[in-house]
């Protein structure tokens, strides 16, 4: 599978790529965003790593120029204390991210997750729709519908909410959704999950604070069912 990585510093980037040729012979090399959305219009990589710290700072203009256009998986590289740049990429699109310094091992190990997942995802979809409520899921067409009103969803968010949409009104753990969504065969620390369910929320429920389909027990999962009221549960936001 081809990975891409966008990287501004040449050296950091013969470094990484020297790592990620564990995982895939095929890596290309980009220091530009520009450079970047070329390469992913002409040669289609399966996965790609973004320095969110390059010196041309377009590399949430690439994220968002991304989801308009191409579905692959995205895992950010951010500096150290950036986790809140990563998180707001996340909101963007990004599928993860790993903040600096991190290990060979973690880059690998994360890049070959996400890669097991994307070989996994079925290239059908099965020809029904789901329904939660008034939430309908068009596995067909890849759409979200809450009534007669269509919701955008990132190609994460999108995942998340049909694994949880197969197994409504049961309480899918963490871990699980780690696995099933994201790739992640090991517990490896992450706020993709908890991320990703806050975005879904603000989407999805007419008040996010007060959440009628997604519910979230804290340490235990995420259980996706229509409830007639939220006011009367105590509700929290930790998965």
């Amino acid at each position: 599978m081809k990975l891409l990585l966008v990287v501004g510093d040449p050296d950091e980037a013969a470094v990484l790529a020297y790592a990620l040729r564990q995982v895939s012979r095929d890596v290309v090399v980009a220091q530009d965003p520009d450079v970047g959305l070329r390469i992913i219009s002409e040669q289609r990589p399966d996965l790609m790593l973004l320095d969110l710290d390059a010196p041309r700072s377009g590399a949430l203009d690439l994220l968002t120029e991304l989801r308009r256009h191409h579905d692959l998986r995205v895992v950010l590289l951010v500096g150290p204390g950036g986790q809140a740049a990563g998180v707001a990429a996340l909101e963007g699109g990004a599928d993860d991210f790993l903040t600096r310094p991190f290990g060979h091992r973690e880059l690998v190990a994360r890049v070959r997750a996400h890669l097991r997942r994307a070989r996994l995802t079925s290239p059908t979809a099965p020809p029904q729709d789901l329904r939660v409520g008034p939430l309908r899921i068009d596995l067909r067409q890849h759409s979200v519908w809450m009534g007669n009103q269509q919701v955008p969803l990132t190609p994460t968010e999108f995942r998340l909410l049909q694994t949880l949409a197969f197994k409504q009104g049961t309480l899918v753990e963490r871990g699980a959704l780690l696995s099933e969504v994201w790739g992640f065969g090991d517990p490896i620390e992450t706020d993709v999950v908890r991320a990703t369910i806050h975005r879904l929320r603000r989407k999805l429920e007419a008040d996010p604070n007060w959440p009628r389909l997604i519910q979230v027990s804290r340490g235990a999962g995420v259980t996706l069912s229509h409830q007639a009221s939220a006011r009367d549960r105590q509700d929290t936001d930790q998965a």
